[in-house]
């Protein structure tokens, strides 16, 4: 019996010892070093240049209109047109999608709020929201949908 729980004991440490993985920082497609400790995903936070502060507490002039846009106006996008009509000194002034309709659809949350219509843009041209916003026309713009890094990644190569 003491061989049997002693060759079980010394199976448990060879395979232990065997599996046991050593921490190597790994680098994501966005350049985020991260690296695994005792099953916790650890993210190397990287050092602020000289002289940089946190934003904590910091104060900014009141802007008296904000002006929003929205690219992707499936499943998400219409309720976040529509509580952004709710918020004071917000105004919707860009309403995009792939389908013309979708944005169209969303018109009636700027009119039951009694706010101007906004520019629909759509189709392959879609694009040209970040172009309209980038003419300071629009002080946001508000992608709701799950792969909004990549679109407008791509509509800025489009319109670059």
């Amino acid at each position: 019996m003491k061989i049997t729980n002693f060759l079980a004991l010394g199976i448990c440490l060879l395979f232990g010892s065997c599996t046991m993985q050593k921490s190597t920082v790994q680098v994501n497609d966005k350049g985020t070093e991260w690296e695994w400790n005792k099953g916790t995903i650890v993210v190397k936070t990287p050092e602020r240049p000289a002289g940089q502060e946190s934003v904590i507490g910091l104060a900014l002039p009141k802007m008296e209109v904000v002006r929003v846009g929205f690219v992707g106006l499936g499943m998400r996008g219409p309720g976040a047109v529509s509580r952004f009509t709710y918020i004071p000194g917000t105004q919707i002034v860009a309403l995009c999608d792939y389908e013309k309709e979708r944005a169209e659809k969303c018109q009636k949350y700027l009119k039951e709020a009694s706010l101007p219509k906004a520019a629909v843009y759509s189709g392959d041209k879609g694009y040209e929201t970040r172009l309209y916003c980038a003419g300071r026309d629009c002080n946001r713009l508000v992608a709701s949908f799950s792969c909004g890094e990549m679109r407008i990644g791509e509509w800025q190569k489009r319109s670059d």
